[in-house]
């Protein structure tokens, strides 16, 4: 197998690095003593694998004894490079195994590398994911010390939950909770189309925060909080916090309540609409248009009146197949009335009050990676793991992340 004809200039890569770690090699070995200092010679060779981005290597290492004190000097790989792999390589398996599964991900950085490399296999990818998504975790979790971040006056914030198979068969599925923040400076509004419909708007920066670990919401509040400071909140922002109406969801939120100026909280329109939605198929006449009703007192801001109503149509309703849906709707509503608003006047005066100006960020964060084909199943801790990837991609934070990744997990003496 090659990559489309590049077998000669991979292996001219090889040939070179080959050449130029070997000189490493000599270089970095210890000429003196690291226990007494005096002069060292070499007694014999070890040979170690290191692995490039798209090549693989042998290294002779010079095995040293000390002429003074007798003592002898074991080097190894990973005491001279930090690693026996290069950071691109590295960098390139966490990108990749953060977007396919990792089965996937080994033909793919196989087939880049023109023939099959024991460093791809599946194994070595979920250690490496393991490496980096922990490490990112922690920088996800601390404070933010750049005072270069600019002030922003207003942030919407937006925590919503999505589920993934647990690999335990007696647990079925866990929650992982995902927060995606951006400016309302930052939104771009979509032109009209053809057929004068508004096509979706862009946001052309946001932040995102997940959290898979069973940690009773701690993890994924800190998060947030950091994302959303990385973003620019401060004391004097105005956030509005955007929910389905979750508990945990709200708690999450709230916590933010101490780092900002104002800070209000919405039941997102997209949610509610959905929720009737699928009630009117299997409603007949006269019931569903008084449901259209009521669900357009809700948009008016008649929130009291509308959850009367519907309560009255519960009961003039019961033992119907429906029944059951428009339970949930009502106890749904009579939840989160304290959230309910006038979403038409936001509408016409521009302020937000629903999310589906822009992607789901359970779809793009969570389900593209771990609900595809619906066969995945995981651990909290790996998908965990893979989402600081992801939310640190989706985030455009990565390059900076991975430089701190980086130093972290290689000493000073990094492979060419």
């Amino acid at each position: 197998m090659t990559l489309w004809g590049l077998q000669p200039q991979i292996d001219i890569i090889k040939n070179t690095q080959d050449e130029y770690l070997s000189q490493m090699s000599q270089v970095m070995s210890n000429s003196s003593c690291k226990y007494c200092g005096g002069a060292t010679m070499g007694v014999s060779q070890i040979k170690c694998e290191f692995h490039a981005l798209f090549t693989d290597h042998q290294i002779k290492l010079s095995r040293r004894k000390c002429r003074h004190c007798g003592k002898a000097d074991n080097p190894t790989i990973h005491s001279l490079f930090g690693s026996n792999m290069h950071p691109d390589l590295v960098e390139k398996q966490s990108i990749i195994g953060s977007e396919h599964s990792y089965s996937k991900a080994s033909s793919i950085l196989n087939f880049d590398s023109g023939h099959t490399r024991t460093i791809n296999n599946s194994y070595t990818i979920n250690k490496t994911i393991e490496k980096v998504g922990h490490f990112l975790d922690t920088i996800h979790k601390t404070p933010v010390e750049n005072d270069d971040v600019p002030e922003a006056k207003q942030l919407v914030v937006q925590t919503d939950g999505g589920y993934v198979r647990d690999r335990n068969p007696k647990l079925k599925n866990f929650e992982v909770l995902i927060t995606k923040i951006y400016n309302p400076a930052h939104y771009q509004e979509g032109s009209k189309n053809k057929n004068g419909n508004r096509v979706s708007g862009i946001i052309n920066s946001k932040m995102y925060a997940a959290n898979a670990l069973k940690d009773r919401g701690t993890g994924i509040k800190i998060m947030t909080r950091i994302a959303a400071q990385k973003h620019g909140l401060n004391k004097g922002t105005q956030v509005t916090c955007l929910s389905d109406g979750a508990k945990n969801c709200w708690n999450v939120l709230r916590s933010l309540s101490d780092y900002c100026g104002t800070i209000e909280y919405v039941l997102d329109w997209y949610h509610i609409k959905q929720k009737f939605d699928s009630l009117y198929n299997k409603m007949d006449d006269p019931e569903s248009q008084e449901l259209e009703s009521i669900k357009w007192k809700i948009w008016h801001g008649y929130s009291s009146e509308a959850i009367q109503r519907l309560s009255a149509l519960y009961i003039n309703s019961l033992e119907t197949e429906y029944t059951d849906k428009l339970h949930d709707l009502l106890k749904y509503l009579t939840l989160n009335k304290k959230y309910l608003v006038g979403y038409e006047d936001r509408k016409q005066a521009k302020v937000p009050f629903t999310s589906s100006i822009i992607e789901s960020a359970v779809e793009t964060i969570i389900n593209d990676r771990h609900k595809k084909k619906h066969k995945a199943e995981w651990s909290r801790k790996g998908a965990h793991n893979v989402l600081q990837i992801r939310t640190s991609r989706a985030s455009d934070q990565w390059n900076k992340e991975w430089m701190q990744v980086q130093s972290h997990l290689y000493n000073t003496r990094n492979a060419a």
